[in-house]
């Protein structure tokens, strides 16, 4: 087996304060095949001890994957993955990668009191990476459009359009080179 990137396959997990770790998975077709959490305070150095028994337990679990089930390992050895534009997952109802259809209901303020309101819409989402104060930073982006203002289609291709706009933004060479200091700068913290 082909010596494999030390982070591949490893994800940090710090949303919640109380139990940060790191978190191995391997994915088929966008179903989760096998996992395993490996948290800070079961080991006595913490984060870094935790890193290395999910690091072994990745490359236990990875020869067994192949062996058992001939998995074939997603990574091609670069050390920055090439420019990502995702997967088109089967419950998509665009077609297009990045733009869903979203329903969600808030609560707004109108005088005194709070109603609540039911909003139907079509998203088109992206990342960009911007320089602020000196570094650079990653930022998820979107843009709503909502059906009962446009109507079903026109929202949906508004939304397309608005991803594909993104897309221009996206792969434009000052995007690329920020993306990778910022993906660089991540890998040294690693």
């Amino acid at each position: 087996m082909q010596e494999i990137e030390p982070m591949v396959y490893i994800s940090r997990m710090d949303y919640d304060r109380n139990s940060p770790g790191w978190w191995v998975r391997f994915q088929i077709q966008q179903k989760l095949f096998s996992h395993k959490m490996f948290y800070d305070h079961n080991y006595i150095d913490g984060k870094e001890e935790a890193l290395h028994y999910a690091q072994e337990w990745r490359d236990w679990e990875l020869k067994r994957l192949i062996d058992e089930y001939s998995f074939k390992p997603a990574w091609d050895g670069h050390k920055i993955p090439p420019f990502y534009e995702g997967n088109k997952r089967t419950n998509n109802k665009s077609k297009v990668i990045g733009v869903h259809r979203n329903e969600c209901t808030y609560n707004r303020k109108i005088g005194k009191k709070y109603y609540p309101i039911h909003c139907v819409e079509w998203r088109a989402t992206w990342i960009e990476y911007h320089r602020i104060k000196g570094s650079v930073k990653r930022i998820p982006t979107s843009k709503a459009f909502a059906i009962k203002k446009w109507g079903e289609e026109e929202a949906k291709n508004l939304a397309i359009q608005a991803r594909t706009e993104a897309l221009f933004i996206m792969k434009s060479k000052s995007n690329l080179e920020l993306r990778n200091k910022y993906l660089k700068r991540n890998e040294e913290k690693k």
